[in-house]
């Protein structure tokens, strides 16, 4: 299974351009084959088997889909996420997802109920990081300001079984399978499929 990083700039401010357009050229040094997915994000996707990319209404997924066809599902009236609801019902597989709004900006980010493709995002310099995978050259180049959280680690030695949910770092955010996360990334996550 191959990894995948997106990068979206949250500003237009040239120094986030600058950035971006650097971090794109060291993705391709290190073996990422890099696409524009608008005109402030790109992607890069790595590995034996790189994760397909599609879009799906509103959604850019990346990685394995596996379409079961027109699900009906109830909801309750009125339901803000009636349309990821059904598109959780419909594709199944290992795969992420970024919803892109106004001015190409992100606005929201998923993950498949299966949990089975990471994703892990934070905001550092007026971008905005998902990505499968921490790599050596991004975390070198970025140096993110981040900590071990101390009461997650406690929590985690003392029930190592509920250890999926909260990173043990303070900075990134896990998105939870089944879960939306809305940007700003501050923003509870909304539980989609349970």
């Amino acid at each position: 299974m191959g990894d995948y990083l997106i990068v979206s700039r949250l500003t237009r401010e040239n120094s986030d351009r600058t950035l971006s357009a650097e971090l794109a050229a060291e993705a391709r040094r290190h073996g990422g084959q890099v696409s524009d997915l608008n005109t402030a994000a790109w992607i890069a996707v790595t590995g034996p088997c790189p994760p397909p990319v599609r879009t799906v209404g509103a959604w850019t997924l990346v990685g394995d889909v596996f379409n079961r066809h027109h699900p009906t599902l109830p909801t309750d009236a009125p339901d803000a996420w009636d349309y990821e609801r059904r598109l959780f019902a419909r594709f199944w597989g290992r795969y992420v997802g970024i919803q892109f709004g106004r001015g190409d900006q992100p606005c929201a980010l998923m993950r498949d109920p299966s949990g089975a493709r990471e994703c892990i995002a934070w905001r550092q310099d007026g971008l905005l990081f998902m990505t499968s995978s921490a790599e050596d050259w991004l975390i070198r180049r970025l140096r993110p300001d981040w900590r071990i959280n101390r009461s997650q680690l406690a929590a985690a030695l003392q029930d190592p079984l509920a250890s999926a949910g909260p990173l043990l770092l303070d900075g990134p955010t896990a998105v939870l399978p089944g879960a939306i996360q809305p940007i700003p990334l501050e923003t509870p996550p909304t539980l989609i499929w349970r």
